[in-house]
């Protein structure tokens, strides 16, 4: 996801400048394209499956410490979590023992990255797909209040963290009304890819935030 900050007085997306699709007159025309559309969110949908799938591929035989903040990665991930254990309460009773999620620091959020992937509570794509974002052509995400420009739309592994997760939330939701309330037209492949985006972005931060309720 590429993102430009700037500091406007309110928050605002803009989004490409595109020549306006014609309306379909016809019923038979207007099936036609939503065909075309659903076909065009299906194929972006499996490339940026197909994408992330191929990152987790390039980075498990590496040294992720950097791309992670600068955390030592002593801890390891387990690379093939799919994310479909619960929490014992053994489990939930080490976290919470271990981790202050009021007050984090980036090391401490890998090694619950990494415990988390062991206890297989989350998957390796969960983790990966928190520093590796695919960039939607043509979508520019403007910034957010004068207060948290340089935070707004991305999610901070470090200080509280289920305050910043509700305001990355937050920000999921505002950019998703923007993008439904848009006045702005941009052709359907970019629309589905940002829309795919920040769905996938709400849906990990839903279970992301599943998990901080239990273990706080």
């Amino acid at each position: 996801m590429q993102i430009s900050v700037h500091t406007p007085r309110e928050r605002q997306i803009r989004f490409p400048d595109q020549s306006k699709r014609s309306m379909p007159s016809q019923k038979g025309e207007m099936f036609f394209e939503n065909i075309i559309n659903a076909t065009e969110k299906k194929e972006m949908t499996q490339k940026q499956s197909s994408w992330i799938d191929s990152c987790i591929e390039t980075l498990k035989d590496k040294d992720i410490g950097s791309l992670m903040g600068g955390v030592s990665t002593d801890k390891p991930l387990n690379w093939d979590a799919d994310g479909t254990s619960k929490l014992t309460q053994e489990q939930i009773d080490y976290l919470r023992s271990t981790y202050d999620l009021s007050d984090m620091s980036k090391q401490d959020y890998y090694d619950l990255m990494a415990d988390l992937t062991n206890m297989n509570a989350i998957s390796i794509k969960d983790v990966i797909s928190q520093y590796v974002k695919p960039v939607v052509p043509g979508v520019v995400v403007l910034s957010a209040s004068q207060a948290r420009s340089e935070d707004f739309g991305q999610f901070n592994k470090y200080g509280n963290l289920q305050e910043n997760l509700l305001q990355y939330l937050k920000d999921l939701n505002y950019m998703s009304e923007r993008l439904k309330n848009s006045h702005s037209t941009m052709d359907s492949s970019t629309f589905f890819a940002f829309k795919d985006y920040l769905n996938d972005e709400k849906s990990l931060a839903g279970r992301l935030e599943s998990i901080f309720d239990l273990i706080a």
